[in-house]
C-alpha cells in the first residue's frame, strides 16, 4: 500500500456485537486525522477539507467535519453548476432528491444535514459513513454467508419500507448505493428517486437506473411502479449469496 496520508485501506473485519458477528467494511482512515487535510472551504458550521472520498458524473464528495467538533465527520457533495444552471431536467432532479431526503429521517437512510447554494455550486452535507459500500464488500469477499446476508437484507428492507410509506420509488438500488456505518446499513444516492401519488400504480416514467439491476418493465420502456425497486432488491440478494448477478 502507498505510504500516503490520503490512502484509505479497506479491510474486512468482524465485529462482535451482542454475541453475534456482523460483516462490514471499515476504512483505516483515522477520524482524528482530518485536521491533517488542508481546509478547502468553510461554510457556516462546517469545514470542508480537500480530501476527496467520492466522485460522480456531476459531483465530487469531500470529507468534512463540524467546526464545533472535529470528530464529527461529514460527507460534502459538491455540485458545480456551470451550464447546469440552465438544465431544467437536472435542476428538477436535484430539487426532488433534496426534498425527499429532507422529509425522511431513518437509521437505514443516509441523513442529509444541510444544503448550501452559492453562485457557482450547491453543497449537500451528509452524514459520513465509515464502512464503504456493499459493492466494495462484494469485491473483497465475493459471497456473503447466508446468515449475514439476511441481516444486511433486513436493514435494507427497513430503509425501503420507509420509502414505500412515503410514496417514494428509488429507481437506482444497487450495491454501490448501499453504505455501511459501523454495523448499520444505509440506502443512499436518491438522484433518480421520485415521489408518486400512488406508489403501487404502474406509470410511464423515464428509463433510469443501472441496467443490471433494472426490472424488465424499465428495460422494455413500459409503465412501472415501486415493484421495480423490489426487483432490484432481489438481484442484490442473489449477488450477495452467489457472488454474481443472475
Amino acid at each position: 500500500m502507498e505510504n500516503s496520508a490520503i490512502q484509505i485501506e479497506i479491510e474486512i473485519i468482524i465485529e462482535m456485537k451482542k454475541g453475534e458477528s456482523s460483516y462490514y467494511l471499515k476504512n483505516s482512515l483515522n477520524p482524528l486525522l482530518e485536521a491533517s487535510y488542508p481546509i478547502k472551504e468553510e461554510y457556516e458550521d462546517y469545514i470542508v477539507t480537500s480530501q476527496k472520498i467520492g466522485q460522480g458524473n456531476y459531483s465530487t464528495v469531500f470529507l468534512g467535519y463540524l467546526k464545533s467538533d472535529k470528530r464529527k465527520l461529514i460527507a460534502v457533495k459538491e455540485i458545480m453548476m456551470g451550464k447546469k444552471k440552465n438544465d431544467q431536467k437536472f435542476i428538477t432532479k436535484l430539487t426532488r432528491e433534496i426534498s425527499i431526503l429532507k422529509q425522511i429521517d431513518h437509521p437505514n437512510i443516509v441523513k442529509l444535514y444541510h444544503v448550501i447554494e452559492t453562485e457557482a455550486k450547491i453543497l449537500l452535507f451528509f452524514e459520513y459513513c465509515n464502512g464503504g459500500d456493499l459493492k466494495s464488500l462484494l469485491e473483497k469477499v465475493n459471497r456473503i454467508p447466508e446468515e449475514q446476508t439476511l441481516k444486511i437484507l433486513s436493514q435494507i428492507s427497513a430503509g425501503y419500507s420507509i420509502l414505500f410509506e412515503n410514496n417514494v420509488i428509488h429507481r437506482d438500488l444497487k450495491p454501490a448505493n448501499i453504505l455501511f456505518h459501523d454495523a448499520t446499513v444505509k440506502l443512499s444516492d436518491f438522484g433518480f428517486a421520485r415521489e408518486m401519488a400512488n406508489i403501487s400504480e404502474a406509470m410511464k416514467m423515464t428509463r433510469l437506473g443501472t441496467p443490471l439491476y433494472m426490472s424488465p418493465q424499465i428495460l422494455k420502456g413500459t409503465p412501472y411502479s415501486s415493484k421495480s425497486d423490489l426487483w432490484s432488491l432481489g438481484i442484490i440478494l442473489y449477488e450477495m449469496l452467489y457472488g454474481k448477478c443472475p
